[in-house]
This record gives structure tokens, C-alpha cells and sequence, in this order.
């Protein structure tokens, strides 16, 4: 599904957000259980539109995008963190993460290094968005 901020706003409860430094990619998760079931949305043209991507658990998602190759990384606070090279139609999971309570992820703009923190416990690292790479706590 491909429609104007304005429209999947009202649907979504879209407050999750990333984007790369010149603003033309954007990423958005849902907060909460009106997100639907596991959808990650999307810009490539600076927000004008938005495409609708199934991902997962249902829930609210975190996001980030790496600045200098436009991977997309999204953890879902019920279970595992997921990465999509664009344009963001396959998602796999990074299971090398474990499923955990996630709360944040952030990624370095070449996407080398990526952070994740969990609810009321540690914060992750990993150098690789291998799906088996290991993070470390």
C-alpha cells in the first residue's frame, strides 16, 4: 500500500522515526497496537508518499537507516531485529540478536556499527548486520 502521509497517519500512529542525512529516505515504525501487523513505513521521495512494509510481530517498531547505503533496520519491542537493503521489500532477521523487549536502534551512516537497547536491561552492539552476527551486551 503506497498513500500520503496524511492518510496511513491517522491509521498508523506513526512517532518512530529515521531517516538519511539529506532527508530523501525516511523510515517510520508504529507505536503501539493500532500499528497493525508488524508494518514498517517507508519514503523514498522525501515523504510525499508512503509505502506500507510487513515485517513482523505486531507492536510498536523502532527504526534507523544507515546514511550511506540505505539498510534499514527495525527492531519490534516483542522480538528481534529485522534489516532490508532498499528499496525495503525483503526483511530478515537478525536472530544473532536474540528476541528481546527492544526499546532503540540507532546505526553508524555507513552501517558498520549498530546499537539496540532493550527495555530495563542491557543496550546491544554489533559490527556486522550479518543475519547470524553476534551483538554483544
Amino acid at each position: 500500500m503506497t498513500a500520503p502521509l496524511r492518510e496511513i497517519w491517522r491509521v498508523a500512529r506513526l512517532k518512530i522515526a529515521g531517516s538519511i542525512a539529506d532527508g530523501t529516505k525516511l523510515a517510520a515504525g508504529p507505536q503501539g497496537e493500532s500499528g497493525g501487523e508488524g508494518y514498517v513505513y517507508t519514503s523514498a521521495d522525501s515523504g510525499a508518499m508512503w509505502t506500507k512494509h510487513t515485517v513482523g510481530n505486531k507492536g510498536t517498531w523502532f527504526v534507523a537507516i544507515t546514511a550511506n547505503d540505505n539498510r534499514l533496520l527495525a527492531a519490534n519491542h516483542r522480538g528481534y531485529i529485522y534489516v532490508s537493503e532498499y528499496p525495503w521489500d525483503v526483511w530478515t532477521p537478525l536472530m544473532g540478536a536474540g528476541k528481546h523487549t527492544w526499546y532503540s536502534i540507532a546505526a553508524s551512516a555507513d552501517g558498520t556499527v549498530m546499537t539496540a537497547g532493550t527495555y530495563g536491561d542491557y543496550v546491544y552492539t554489533s559490527t556486522s548486520s550479518r543475519p547470524t552476527s553476534s551483538w554483544s551486551s
